[in-house]
């Protein structure tokens, strides 16, 4: 072949560092589980999604602003929302849902998330002027579909990996003199950028999506100077309050457990245009930052600077080349990821009784979390290996 060319999603690359060989067994063979009929999480995930995705584009369409809706309209909106998702005749995946009393129950709590993450945006929008302006963004070709330019990285002998992906929403903030561009993720889990974890090649998507959206501004905001805000996870969830987390109110006490969680670019103007109106030794109501009394924003893993969201831009794209080079060589090792603390990945893994692994063997072992545990020993280290290999 005089050119040879994969087009991976960012979410299998990252399953490649955490097992080589189950890559292999999942996307080599195509090795898979039987289908069962049962509400699995991956439905419940693209029932969260498609909500999410028409709830922000229903909005967008009807230049709503969810702010200035009441709790009837909120309702009625998930409603049709939700109603439509479940009833749609051409997709049948839920039609568990409708095949007994106990799964009827569970329908009435996946609507409940939705009227309860609504009711979350609408708070939330009271207190930031950061609105969705896309959702469900595609890059690369993905089924049937084109979306913005995927990540193209040339390999030797003229091998080349293009990763595709989709992006679920895009926020932009707009203020006098700037505009910035920030992505949401969301997940049916709590969920945090763990610098570690991009060190180790397990947690890419969010990186890869930033990078996405800066090689692509021009195409995504109305300022082609417009800047990143960061990157951040949505918890999809129905909160439950224990006594200790009620404060001031139930209202306020829910907000708080909803804020977003990720990393913001440690610049003034966007951090205060974030939420207006926060005070001084106060921390924010919906994003991942608290001002000190003298102004200046908090020290936390949250925060960064630009120049170090940059280099784990460059990581990342490092990780996905060498992921790539290893691919194509066909090397493929029993070397399961292991944290130093938590679930490895053999963990509840689909192909245990195939790999057979045994650590206790001398030709399996783990491959072991190599990263430093703190994030200013983990961001020196990223910006060695970038600027070495740079």
């Amino acid at each position: 072949l005089t050119h040879c060319e994969s087009t991976p999603r960012i979410k299998k690359l990252e399953e490649f560092y955490r097992n080589q060989y189950a890559y292999f067994l999942k996307y080599g063979l195509k090795l898979r589980e039987r289908d069962e009929f049962e509400l699995s999480p991956a439905n419940t995930g693209e029932f969260f999604h498609a909500a999410m995705d028409q709830l922000m584009k229903r909005v967008n369409a009807e230049k709503i602003d969810l702010a200035d809706l009441d709790d009837q309209q909120l309702n009625e909106l998930v409603d049709d929302i939700t109603g439509r998702i479940l009833n749609d005749p051409k997709n049948l995946q839920y039609a568990i849902l409708n095949s007994s009393q106990r799964m009827a129950f569970i329908k009435g709590q996946l609507i409940g998330v939705v009227r309860q993450m609504a009711t979350t945006f609408h708070k939330q929008s009271q207190y930031t002027p950061m609105r969705a302006r896309k959702t469900e963004v595609l890059f690369g070709h993905i089924g049937a579909e084109d979306g913005l330019p995927p990540l193209v990285f040339d390999l030797p002998e003229k091998k080349q990996i293009r990763v595709r992906g989709k992006i679920d929403r895009i926020d932009t903030l707009k203020l006098p003199n700037s505009e910035y561009i920030g992505i949401v993720d969301y997940k049916s889990s709590e969920r945090t950028v763990k610098f570690n974890d991009i060190y180790e090649g397990i947690a890419m998507q969010m990186m890869t999506y930033l990078d996405v959206v800066q090689q692509n501004m021009a195409l995504i905001a109305d300022d082609p100077e417009a800047q990143l805000a960061g990157a951040l996870y949505l918890h999809l969830q129905n909160p439950r309050l224990k006594p200790s987390d009620i404060k001031i109110d139930i209202s306020s006490a829910l907000l708080a457990k909803e804020r977003y969680e990720g990393v913001l670019v440690a610049d003034d103007d966007l951090l205060h245009g974030l939420e207006p109106q926060l005070a001084v030794s106060e921390a924010a109501k919906v994003f991942p930052f608290k001002f000190k009394k003298d102004g200046s924003v908090a020290k936390s893993n949250s925060i960064i600077t630009m120049t170090q969201l940059n280099h784990l831009l460059k990581y990342t794209e490092m990780k996905i080349t060498e992921a790539g080079n290893n691919i194509f060589s066909g090397q493929l090792a029993i070397n399961p990821y292991k944290p130093l603390s938590g679930p490895t990945a053999m963990t509840n893994s689909p192909y245990t009784s195939i790999m057979q692994f045994d650590p206790m063997l001398p030709e399996n072992s783990y491959r072991l979390q190599s990263a430093p545990s703190k994030a200013d020993e983990i961001m020196k280290r990223i910006e060695e290996e970038v600027n070495h290999r740079g």
